[in-house]
């Protein structure tokens, strides 16, 4: 009767030790249900004791157990020693990512934030229902893993209006950016949740202002076709710039607090007007910035040409052209960037940017302000024939100049951007917004025209797809399968080989 009350509790025991683990990586929302079976388990041995008390005494005298404890001693140490391991790991992650596009973990652009930004804590606040938690939490995880001074809470908007009013929350889901040590009690909200608008969000928040991009206004920012830039600029205004577009013609002149002016892919040419109200913007320390492209009949950019050619940048109106390194089916007219500045504000990490129908640019004189931000391989050549490209006859000659040849350059002083000529903008229009890197490169420009060139890279800046994130429940299953699945089953394997040695 005994043995048959044993194997029954014994059984029992068995039963609720499996829901005990059910329940805690199934449902671990729900503690109250894991700790009755827990106490309902411990009954269970305890009964098991009772029954078999004899025994158990006479085994704990015996010489057997006394070998026995000393290995269960050794093997409870390692088992201490794999759980401080685990630990360790758990608190100070390395994470793998080796997916293609690096989809699961975060950009260069994003660590450099967090590693020259982040200094002290940082709170992320998440304002989403309880359906949304999980996956926000997870995405968030990734910058905490990057820097633990990133703290994550989470708050339902529902049943916290309170502080929904506080942060100026007006919709789910959302992010609060918040800095722990600021007495300002400034913070962010973000609404886009992209890695792109949480590393923006952290830029702004330890900013005391926005740059402030100035665009000469033209009609081909709004279009939508593929020759238009309306993509471009849709980016840009989800960037950590601010922008605005000015109109010379009403304006009195540039106000310094723009960071740059920036003439971009113009459909017409400037007015005498316009371009003094550049000069002497430039004159007094601004800095400025012109794209440019091959004129095969009216050359819309001569004045700008002449203001750069004045100021030791020239621009000539070409055409680059590399018939190994380029775009396939652009016959060498869209040529990749083989190599980038010296400062770093771009840098070459296998990802590719091409210009297409660029111009050549080169130094006035022996410059040593002159800095080339991206030039092409020796493969490559200034054609001076532009019929050729129209003719689609393109070969080099004794007229062209061989390469390596710049298509972006600029004039610094002390590595400080003065003037800035790109022989190409058609690059990030609608047409190859869908070539991140090319939108990426001028981005990293703005950065280092805002003194911000520590948080350049050459990642992409927007992510379309989404990581993949591990739920709970399998982050649950992970763990107890890592901190006592293995151990437990280490503690089986070696008492059954001792017993086995004994035999």
């Amino acid at each position: 009767m005994k043995n048959k009350m044993f194997i029954f509790t014994s059984s029992l025991s068995l039963l609720l030790l499996m829901l005990v683990f059910f329940s805690v990586v199934v449902i671990p929302e729900h503690p109250l249900v894991y700790q009755i079976l827990s106490l309902l388990f411990i009954f269970s041995i305890v009964i098991n004791i009772l029954i078999k008390k004899r025994e158990i005494l006479s085994f704990i005298n015996s010489k057997y157990w006394n070998n026995l404890s000393k290995t269960l001693v050794s093997i409870f140490l390692v088992f201490i020693i794999l759980s401080l391991v685990n630990y360790i790991a758990v608190k100070k992650p390395v994470v793998f990512d080796i997916s293609d596009r690096k989809l699961n973990s975060l950009s260069d652009q994003t660590q450099r934030v967090l590693e020259s930004k982040v200094a002290d804590k940082v709170e992320f606040i998440i304002f989403s229902s309880q359906n949304n938690r999980e996956k926000i939490w997870n995405f968030l995880e990734l910058f905490q893993n990057s820097n633990q001074k990133i703290i994550i809470n989470h708050f339902d908007p529902i049943l916290r209006p309170d502080l929904t009013q506080k942060y100026s929350v007006v919709q789910a889901p959302s992010i609060v950016l918040k800095r722990k040590s600021a007495e300002s009690g400034k913070h962010i909200v973000v609404t886009d949740l992209r890695e792109i608008s949480i590393t923006n969000g952290l830029i702004r928040l330890y900013r005391d202002r926005d740059p402030l991009l100035c665009f000469i206004k033209d009609d081909s920012f709004v279009k939508t076709g593929e020759t238009g830039f309306s993509q471009f600029f849709n980016l840009l205004n989800q960037s950590s710039f601010q922008v605005r577009q000015l109109d010379l013609l009403k304006e009195s002149e540039i106000s310094a607090s723009c960071s740059a002016i920036i003439r971009f892919s113009m459909s017409r040419n400037l007015l005498k007007s316009e371009l003094d109200k550049i000069k002497n913007y430039y004159n007094r320390g601004g800095v400025v910035l012109g794209t440019f492209s091959p004129m095969f009949k009216n050359d819309l950019h001569q004045e700008m040409r002449e203001f750069f050619e004045e100021n030791l940048l020239q621009v000539h109106n070409d055409i680059v052209i590399d018939k190994e390194q380029n775009i396939s089916g652009s016959n060498g007219s869209a040529p990749f960037v083989t190599n980038f500045d010296r400062l770093g504000v771009n840098f070459n990490r296998g990802q590719k940017v091409f210009f297409p129908l660029s111009n050549s640019i080169s130094s006035s004189l022996a410059n040593e302000n002159f800095l080339s931000l991206a030039s092409t391989s020796e493969s490559s050549w200034v054609e001076k024939t532009l019929i050729e490209l129209l003719a689609d006859s393109i070969k080099y000659d004794d007229k062209d100049v061989p390469g390596p040849v710049h298509m972006a350059a600029a004039i610094v002083k002390e590595d400080r951007p003065r003037l800035i000529a790109l022989g190409n903008s058609s690059f990030v229009s609608n047409k190859f917004i869908k070539y991140s890197t090319n939108f990426t490169f001028i981005l990293n420009i703005f950065h280092w025209i805002a003194g911000e060139d520590t948080l350049t890279s050459l990642n992409s800046a927007v992510f379309k797809e989404e990581p993949i994130f591990i739920s709970s429940t399998q982050k649950n299953l992970i763990l107890f399968i890592s901190i006592i699945g293995m151990p437990v089953l280490f503690l089986f394997v070696g008492i059954f080989q001792y017993r086995r040695g004994k035999q």
